[in-house]
């Protein structure tokens, strides 16, 4: 099962990571990135980071897809985290039965072209268009930085 899909630019903060996994009592993590699967050394770093006695996979987007669809996923709450709101969006449309949908940090370094929704919430028009689907797909989404801080409904954000 997973507990929720976290859409995070940072991918892995320790701190927040510890409270998502206490929150929704995560005994594992998927982390779904191409770039970052194909990367020993930056696979190695996050997993580093990780709390003590979760599970931890870092596979590229359509492995863990097919690693979510297998049953032995059935019996753990996991946590999925992709760094994009259209990988996100790939997710949700090929994995049953995600619980959440948060969206974390998501700033970028280069600003150039972005719109900011909120303090750490910048997208650009194609970012923008793919929240808007996520919200579709799953409405009940929210933009929350951490599991401490209060939520806001994303679909109520897009509107402002």
């Amino acid at each position: 099962m997973v507990a929720a899909l976290l859409i995070d630019k940072m991918l892995i903060n320790k701190r927040a990571i510890k409270g998502w996994c206490e929150t929704f009592f995560v005994d594992s993590i998927i982390i779904a990135n191409d770039n970052i699967a194909e990367n020993e050394m930056r696979s190695m770093q996050l997993t580093l980071e990780m709390p003590k006695g979760i599970k931890v996979a870092i596979k590229g987007i359509q492995f863990a897809v097919e690693l979510l669809s297998d049953s032995i996923c059935d019996e753990l709450h996991t946590l999925l985290i992709v760094d994009k709101p259209s990988d996100a969006l790939y997710m949700l449309e090929r994995v049953q039965g995600i619980s959440n949908v948060i969206v974390g940090h998501y700033e970028q370094h280069s600003l150039n072209g972005k719109k900011r929704l909120l303090d750490y919430l910048w997208a650009d028009l194609e970012e923008y268009e793919d929240f808007k689907k996520l919200t579709t797909l799953f409405p009940e989404s929210k933009y929350q930085i951490s599991a401490e801080q209060e939520s806001v409904c994303l679909k109520n954000l897009l509107l402002l």
